[in-house]
């Protein structure tokens, strides 16, 4: 080893014993780089989600909290994005999708409403948790 490089720390030492990322070619730096790249590019769906969810984006109330919502947008990135680092040791994030949004909104809830049932939320995101569950 040269005078000019410094040994690897413990903790350097230990991560990369878990996830491989010398062997992989990659380093530390490069990885802490591209994981505050990545929260960045996916950072508007903190505030997207609960904007189309509660209603405000198309000016009618949907009856959702728009803190619940970002509040559970956190924690379900954060939770599933962990799983994938540290149980599944692969490099991805993880966030709600966007797409069944609108499909929530703009569909499933006026029909669940038009229906009779009185928080037309309550039954669209209860399909999706069945419907969740049938995924895996």
């Amino acid at each position: 080893m040269s005078t000019n490089q410094q040994a690897p720390s413990s903790l350097y030492t230990r991560l990369d014993g878990y996830f491989h990322f010398t062997r992989e070619g990659s380093s530390l730096r490069t990885e802490a780089l591209a994981g505050i790249t990545t929260f960045l590019t996916m950072a508007y769906i903190i505030f997207v989600q609960p904007t189309v969810l509660s209603g405000a984006m198309f000016g009618q109330d949907m009856g959702m909290d728009f803190g619940a919502i970002m509040t559970a947008t956190c924690i379900a990135a954060a939770i599933a994005t962990l799983m994938m680092g540290v149980y599944a040791r692969f490099p991805v994030a993880l966030a709600p999708g966007m797409g069944a949004n609108f499909f929530l909104v703009l569909t499933v809830i006026p029909a669940a409403a038009a229906a009779g049932y009185g928080q037309g939320w309550e039954v669209g995101l209860g399909i999706i948790f069945v419907s969740g569950a049938l995924f895996l």
